[in-house]
């Protein structure tokens, strides 16, 4: 059990590498100074508390000598309070030089954080800040090396091969073709069970109501012959799983197709195609044998037959009033609280005058589960639930289950002026709590029929709105990689969308909602269908959020995190506990707010249809970032939609009480007047001469920009982008005489923003919410993030050299950044976890790794020594 722990916390390490963390994009550094990946510490037997036997012997080498890094025992019980005071006394101790463990104050501050938080493990940065604590600089610039031995470099490296290493490239599976748009898997096989003891080097993890078998090359399907029952297991373009389950579904339009499809599968053994309840021309056929099921499809399809397997995909996760928090929510009403520049907000509060929703109108939350416990929560519950297992609040105590949904449900409808915690958008709708799938790791392992059955459960449940937080993952937010295949919608999803849209709520239809996804990427099949409302993210510069997908069908979007600053909303809580978090953020966060807005609407009007609600929305949305946003003829963005959802003008429209922007406008845009001349403070372009208002993170303001004539140029001082002059702050005194900390700003006009990563105490990395000019030199802006910039792969180290994306998606295949990959982040995680153990026992994980020269087969038992929390 502890080893299989700590492969999952292994695999979490190298998610957070990839980009996994939503508001952190950027690379942090070894103690040498080169870049690395983000990763996370550990907990356990040599945490905090626990001096351990320091004083044992050698194989860690001279950092792992207890004269070289001092013995826990002897450090003072009054330790360094945090890791920025621990570094600053290593850095003022010339730790950067120590011949013992040289490091420097952003390694040191990057180390430290993920040895104090990590997903599955708590502190132990302990002994490293006691160390810290020490009276005698000779003795402090040593404790680097409680963070960083590089006696264990060697050993982590095997380890981190064995578990993310490259895929093998003969294929498992010969003499079948794999689906259109799919290979057949040679690195990972879906087991319905496991018979017999597995070969060295295969791990399984739960997947579906099996096992998933994975292996850092390709497995040897003769070395599982008789021990497991394999089912067929592809991958798509972008490397996503996909498993046979044995069900073939079959679109029929007459009697004769229905006949030819029955004859071609009963001829494979499967059952006679039996009628889905919720499309007329779709049947399902099923058989045991998902091998059949497969050679089925390629028959039907040869002879015309319109035929598709029904594959069990994995999902990921897409986070006047009393309450307390309110103030804290700027998504609601942005003043600049925590930061965020003023304006941008959804104008919820102000909805709020005309409507707070009604107890009739049913916001249904697809997820991961919701705490139904939670006291911001349970007094909007509908009284049922769909699909939530009897042991639900074991699982959540267990933080196995509705971790991410309790958040998206407090957006969409937390309580309001019940003084409690914040509240959702509204705070009078019922919430109809709906589990998509049990998660495994964070994501969600459902076959097609199964999703598209849970649309059609909730549709006759009576929800009238359902929102959806989670989607398919399509590459990195930051990197362009490889073009990503999106695979289409399937039939059956495509069939529960139209069920929704024409038999919900008696035929008005119900409305969905899907997060646009956070891959800064093109929208998937499933958001860009044509019934849903696909929401992308706004952060709290008023900018797009860099993750956030684009695509043409995007509808409208909202405020979320991206600058920084999260949203403050629910979250599950321990026995019931009213817990909240301050970040929340993604297209997640955005989706519910959205859905919320949605359900103030029919509240306001209930007899509108689903596509009079797509249309209200779209009408009445801001249209924000004119300079970048690339608007069309029709006003719609690429990567706004129609705008900044505005929750006051949608539902003043829903009540016919208004036809244009001005007249439905909220009393907070109401025109100035006069208008405003360039540079001036504005809400809308109605404020400015211009008719332009632009959000422009280097002043951390929206305010009115000039223009200039085809050919012309800008007053000196401002940035011309085509035809628009952008005030600097320079060319309007804003440089201050010191840098305000970490507020993505260049307030000294150094050329930097925050003047870097080691301001801030930060693992973001310098922050570039303006662009490519915000970093330093040999570096460059991924997303809103500075990388090191590279030529080849060979300049990253275990990363790879790739096209950086802009916060718009935007790519030039010749400017390239290190992009860390999930060894690099495997193995900081790794050497930080070494680090934290005694002498005895780092000794000990070096042994059983061989100093490197482990299989892969002894890894497992090795990587369980690691201090990971059980």
């Amino acid at each position: 059990m502890r080893a299989s722990v700590a492969v999952l916390a292994l695999s979490a390490l190298s998610l957070l590498a990839c980009g996994g963390e939503l508001d952190g994009p950027a690379e942090a550094p070894s103690a040498s100074g080169a870049a690395g990946g983000p990763s996370g510490g550990a907990a356990g037997a040599a945490g905090a508390g626990d001096a351990g036997s320091a004083g044992a012997a050698g194989a860690a080498g001279a950092a792992g000598d207890p004269s070289k890094r001092g013995d826990p025992a002897s450090f003072p019980t009054a330790c360094q309070p945090s890791c920025a005071a621990a570094c600053d006394k290593l850095e003022a101790c010339g730790a950067a030089a120590s011949p013992v463990a040289p490091m420097t104050r952003e390694a040191c501050m990057t180390r430290c954080a993920l040895a104090e938080k990590g997903p599955l493990w708590d502190d132990v940065s302990g002994n490293f800040k006691c160390c810290a604590s020490q009276p005698a600089c000779g003795d402090v610039a040593r404790c680097g090396a409680w963070l960083e031995l590089p006696s264990t470099r060697a050993s982590c490296k095997t380890l981190c091969q064995c578990f993310f290493g490259g895929m093998g490239v003969e294929e498992a599976w010969r003499g079948r073709a794999a689906p259109e748009g799919y290979r057949f898997a040679v690195d990972a096989v879906a087991v319905r069970e496991v018979t017999a003891s597995l070969p060295p080097g295969v791990r399984a993890r739960p997947f579906g109501a099996g096992r998933l078998l994975t292996a850092s090359g390709a497995l040897d399907a003769g070395a599982l012959a008789g021990k497991v029952d394999a089912l067929p297991t592809f991958r798509d373009g972008a490397g996503r799983l996909a498993v046979a389950t044995g069900r073939v579904v079959v679109s029929a339009r007459s009697e004769g197709e229905r006949a030819r499809a029955a004859v071609g599968l009963a001829r494979h053994g499967l059952s006679a195609p039996a009628r889905l309840a919720y499309a007329a021309h779709l049947y399902v056929s099923e058989s045991s044998d998902a091998w059949a099921a497969l050679d089925a499809v390629a028959a039907l399809r040869a002879r015309g037959v319109d035929a598709e397997l029904d594959l069990l995909r994995e999902y990921s996760v897409r986070a006047a009033s009393d309450d307390p928090l309110l103030a804290d929510q700027w998504h609601l009403e942005d003043t600049g609280q925590r930061g965020a520049t003023p304006g941008v907000d959804a104008r919820v509060t102000e909805a709020w005058s005309l409507t707070r929703g009604s107890p009739d109108v049913v916001l249904a939350v697809l997820d991961d589960g919701v705490d139904l416990d939670h006291p911001d929560l349970a007094p909007n519950l509908a009284g049922t639930t769909i699909n939530f297992p009897d042991d639900w609040r074991a699982k959540r105590d267990a933080a196995d289950f509705g971790q991410h949904g309790s958040s998206c449900a407090g957006v969409a409808a937390a309580r309001g002026d019940n003084a409690e915690g914040g509240s959702g958008v509204c705070p009078t709708c019922k919430l109809l709590p709906a589990l998509l799938a049990e998660t495994t790791g964070g994501q969600f392992q459902i076959t097609d029929t199964e999703s598209a059955k849970r649309f059609v459960d909730i549709v006759d449940a009576g929800a009238w709105v359902i929102s959806n937080s989670w989607g398919i993952s399509t590459g990195d937010p930051r990197f362009k990689d490889a073009a990503f295949q999106v695979p289409k919608i399937t039939k059956t999803m495509a069939a529960a969308l139209d069920y929704a849209e024409t038999k919900g709520r008696g035929g008005k239809g119900t409305v969905i909602v899907f997060a646009a996804g956070n891959d800064n990427s093109p929208l998937d099949s499933t958001a860009a269908y044509d019934s849903v409302v696909a929401v992308g993210a706004v952060d709290a510069m008023g900018l797009k959020s860099y993750y956030s997908n684009v695509g043409k069908q995007l509808d409208v979007a909202a405020p979320s995190n991206g600058a920084r600053i999260g949203v403050t909303t629910t979250a599950a809580g321990k026995g019931g506990a009213a817990k909240y978090t301050d970040e929340f953020g993604g297209t997640s966060s955005a989706c519910p707010l959205v859905a919320g807005v949605i359900g103030l609407m029919l509240s306001a009007n209930p007899a509108m249809t689903a596509a009079e609600v797509r249309a209200a929305l779209a009408a009445t949305a801001n249209p924000i970032d004119p300079v970048y946003g690339n608007y069309d003829e029709d006003g719609r963005s690429v990567y706004y939609g129609a705008g900044l959802v505005d929750a006051y003008a949608a539902v003043k429209r829903a009540t016919g009480a208004c036809s244009s922007p001005e007249s439905c406008a909220a009393p907070s845009d109401l025109a100035a007047t006069p208008k405003r001349g360039a540079a001036s403070a504005c809400r809308t372009g109605r404020d400015c001469e211009s008719g332009v208002c632009q959000a422009i993170a280097a002043l951390g303001a929206t305010v009115c920009v000039g223009t200039t004539t085809p050919g012309g140029a800008c007053a000196a001082g401002e940035l011309q982008e085509g035809l628009y002059c952008l005030p600097t702050r320079e060319s309007v005194g804003m440089c201050l005489g010191a840098e305000a900390p970490c507020n993505g700003r260049d307030d000294d006009c150094s050329g930097q923003t925050d003047d870097g990563a080691a301001a801030c105490g930060s693992l973001e990395g310098a922050f570039c919410p303006s662009g490519q000019g915000d970093c330093a030199a040999g570096e460059l802006c991924a997303g809103v993030g500075c990388v090191k910039a590279c030529a080849v792969d060979a300049d990253c180290g275990d990363g790879r050299c790739l096209p950086v994306k802009s916060r718009y998606g935007v790519s030039d295949k010749s400017v390239k950044g290190c992009s860390p990959n999930a060894l690099s982040g495997c193995q900081m995680g790794c050497e930080v976890l070494a680090a934290s153990l005694t002498d005895a026992a780092v000794d000990a994980f070096v042994g059983c790794m061989k100093d490197g020269a482990a299989t892969c087969g002894a890894v497992t038992s090795c990587a369980g020594m690691l201090p990971v929390k059980l």
